[in-house]
């Protein structure tokens, strides 16, 4: 798992770039868990197009303990690459957690 600790500047990330089929339903999955009281967030990012897929998202997880988080993103036409991003809290010394991301065309 990944742990993300929200700094001053709040962009603490880690993301994977991914070729996939434009037009193609993908479904993104992880697991998450917040420190108590933050929620991290999460997004699916077009580089071809320069454009958020799924915008930053709050996971909604603010507890500590794990819960499964899904999303559906269509990939748009003539995109050729799309960062799949996990994010900090959006407050400072904020902690979020993330395992098994995986995404999967239906």
């Amino acid at each position: 798992s990944g742990k993300l600790t929200a700094g001053p500047t709040i962009n603490t990330y880690i993301y994977q770039s991914l070729a996939l089929l434009a037009g193609v339903t993908n479904n993104e999955s992880f697991w998450a868990r917040g420190d108590g009281t933050y929620a991290g967030r999460y997004y699916v990012y077009d580089v071809t197009h320069a454009a958020y897929i799924i915008a930053l998202t709050s996971t909604g997880v603010t507890a500590a303990a794990w819960s499964q988080i899904t999303a559906s993103f269509v990939v748009p036409a003539g995109c050729l690459s799309v960062y799949i991003g996990v994010m900090c809290p959006s407050t400072n010394a904020g902690i979020a957690w993330f395992d098994d991301v995986s995404v999967l065309d239906t």
